[in-house]
């Protein structure tokens, strides 16, 4: 783990980052490169991942914050928005986060990378929220239709950039075969679609419901036809400021899992609240929050999951060795219960 290269970071920098990778960010909250403990009472965690009001992994944050969960614990989010998962990682390792929510890929390459990182919970235990989508009178019907063609993802080392590199291989194709192109975050994704920038491009789950209901776009696959165990995203921090803020990330979990119990037992109201925070089409909103499998509401992490998540990566060669799940992983923060047994 001896190829990263620390980047020491200002605040200026940072926002330059942020704002570079589609981020909107709150400006004046103290920076979590540094890892100074804080004070109790109030903490502003500033936080972030991929698709933060668009796919239904999220809306848990909006959720807890309107039931009153997070404020229970004191605890309130201020929330960045990323075009892709090595942007998390690197909101996290370098750029001044808090805590965030990358997936599973970008966070064991960073790690790997030698990168300071790790996971300290799971997230979202399903690949429901990622399809990748044409428009909807183009000729293309499969993947091996657009061979030749340029098919857009959000960042190298995403996720949208693995599941990319998964359906292709599953196709038994070569990525040599397309002109993959980095196109951004969903709203950027979008638009390269439907102005013809791109042939195919991902979409999250919302946009790609949503889409197909108006007939703006026509979803080719979904992620969760290629892998059925998995972890798509998990909760991960530096391990400085782990170290010196345990309360603060003890009280952000439990609120977090406490909010994902409530969704599970009140999916109607849920969609509702979810919907009203992003001006979501509440009917989307419902189907997409029944479509999911109950697993996937928690944060304790999918074992079955990474195991499938690791070797997929070797499979489209993002990593060449085995992963120190054992090191990466610090589930020191979370209940008893809610630790795994992880691989290796």
């Amino acid at each position: 783990m001896d190829n990263w290269t620390p980047t020491k970071l200002d605040r200026r920098t940072f926002l330059k980052l942020s704002l570079a990778a589609g981020g909107a960010v709150l400006v004046g909250l103290p920076a979590a490169a540094c890892a100074p403990a804080v004070p109790k009472g109030l903490f502003e965690g500033q936080t972030g991942g991929v698709g933060m009001t668009s796919t239904v992994n999220h809306a848990t944050f909006y959720i807890g914050e309107a039931k009153g969960y997070f404020a229970d614990e004191g605890i309130k989010n201020i929330i960045t928005e990323f075009q892709g998962g090595s942007d998390v990682a690197r909101g996290i390792t370098e750029g001044g986060l808090h805590y965030a929510i990358p997936a599973v890929s970008p966070s064991v390459s960073a790690f790997m990378q030698g990168a300071p990182i790790r996971i300290i919970a799971g997230q979202w235990a399903a690949a429901t929220t990622i399809g990748f989508a044409v428009k909807p009178d183009s000729p293309y019907k499969s993947l091996q239709d657009l061979k030749g063609k340029k098919v857009g993802y959000s960042r190298p080392a995403s996720l949208t950039h693995f599941f990319i590199l998964k359906a292709i291989s599953t196709a038994k194709l070569t990525p040599n075969d397309f002109n993959l192109v980095a196109v951004g975050g969903a709203a950027e994704s979008r638009t390269a679609l439907v102005t013809g920038v791109v042939d195919c491009s991902w979409v999250t789950d919302s946009i790609g419901v949503q889409g197909t209901l108006d007939k703006s776009l026509r979803v080719l696959f979904w992620a969760h036809e290629l892998v059925k165990e998995w972890q798509e995203t998990v909760i991960a921090a530096r391990p400085e400021f782990i170290k010196s803020n345990q309360d603060v990330l003890k009280r952000f979990l439990r609120a977090y899992q406490k909010t994902m119990d409530w969704q599970t037992k009140n999916l109607d109201e849920a969609a509702k609240i979810w919907a009203e925070a992003v001006q979501l089409d509440v009917t989307v909103a419902t189907q997409l929050m029944k479509a999911v499998p109950k697993e996937a509401f928690t944060t304790k992490l999918s074992v079955p999951g990474l195991k499938v998540a690791e070797e997929s990566m070797r499979e489209v060669k993002l990593i060449d060795k085995p992963v120190p799940w054992k090191d990466l992983v610090d589930q020191s923060l979370l209940p008893k219960e809610l630790q795994a047994e992880l691989p290796g």
